[in-house]
């Protein structure tokens, strides 16, 4: 058996074992209730930018004519408009992809408490991948939050300037 067939067997192996392993739910319930905190965060992250998307739609579509016709000659109010939508909609991807990086994050962290709970020092190896992958995705997933948070805020901001703007020209 070569050592491509070996290693896949003794991973088989160790998926066997993990699947069939009772963690105790106290072991874990703390890290899937902040994991859950998290996506609901992120997920209203997503609603507001795609409510403030929504809000420059409804401008545009019921101000008077000449208003929108003002909004299309005024190139700072243009610019401003832009910067909102662009920053509410990368809002929305960065949020999206926190928590598509989050579910990874989660996957491994189980691995990581579960490899912990065999308390077998041969499994290290597959215990350092595990927390080094479990690390990476966390610190992905909190940038992307973190970067959707600050968006979502300039979003705002570049909105509020805008309709001031249009409001007093």
């Amino acid at each position: 058996m070569n050592s491509e067939a070996s290693t896949k067997l003794v991973n088989d192996e160790l998926d066997r074992r993990l699947g069939r392993l009772e963690i105790p739910e106290e072991r874990y319930r703390a890290d899937i209730d902040l994991h859950d905190r998290s996506l609901s965060f992120s997920a209203e992250l997503v609603r507001l930018a795609l409510a403030g998307i929504a809000v420059v739609g409804f401008l545009i579509a019921n101000a008077p004519v000449d208003r929108v016709s003002a909004v299309f000659d005024d190139n700072l109010l243009k610019t401003l408009i832009s910067l909102a939508l662009a920053a509410l909609a990368a809002t929305a991807a960065f949020a999206l992809l926190h928590r598509f990086y989050a579910g990874g994050a989660a996957f491994h962290h189980l691995q990581v408490v579960k490899l912990l709970f065999l308390d077998d020092p041969a499994l290290d190896p597959n215990l350092k991948k595990e927390l080094d992958e479990r690390t990476a995705l966390f610190m992905r997933s909190h940038r992307f939050l973190r970067l959707a948070s600050i968006l979502l805020v300039l979003g705002a901001i570049f909105l509020g300037v805008a309709f001031v703007r249009f409001l007093f020209t």
